[in-house]
């Protein structure tokens, strides 16, 4: 008997195609919210992306996140067809760059992390989350329960507008 109600991907093609027909919704959400709880004060001339539609593209799963800067905070926004600033890679890719097992500039002068749409925009956003301290959100237990605890919300509130 298999733990997984759905039949389980036997390759990367299954698991994309299946991945690709849910909602970027979760996907944005986690993504949201990741940020917001890592940027403990928000750098300095990110206020420039203010409105502007940003995807995130994991290229080989075929998740898209949608988000948008409003104020002080990223929100999940509507998914467009022609965002402002696309940036792409492979899951690895963003994995690696997440970990610090890889650099964004060399990843981006290799096309391994492509930024299409406003690359201004979209090189001011790589430049902030490469300057996260991404250890000292996962060495700190108040941040991290607050992460999971508005995720948490996120996913179960019936009252969350889910597009900006």
């Amino acid at each position: 008997m298999s733990f997984f109600p759905l039949p389980f991907p036997s390759s990367l093609v299954d698991a994309r195609a299946m991945i690709s027909s849910l909602a970027g919704l979760p996907g944005s959400l986690a993504l949201v919210t990741a940020l917001n709880v890592a940027f403990e004060r928000f750098p300095e001339g990110l206020d420039s992306l203010e409105g502007k539609r940003v995807c995130m593209h994991t290229t080989d799963l075929g998740l898209r996140a949608y988000l948008t800067l409003r104020g002080q905070a990223f929100v999940v926004c509507h998914p467009v067809s022609d965002p402002d600033v696309l940036i792409r890679a492979s899951a690895a890719d963003f994995f690696r760059l997440a970990s610090r097992k890889a650099d964004a500039d060399t990843l981006f002068f290799a096309r391994r992390l492509l930024i299409e749409g406003d690359t201004e925009a979209g090189l001011l956003l790589k430049n902030a989350l490469d300057a996260l301290d991404l250890a000292r959100l996962l060495h700190n237990p108040p941040a991290l329960h607050r992460l999971l605890a508005v995720l948490r919300a996120s996913f179960r509130g019936p009252a969350v507008k889910p597009w900006s």
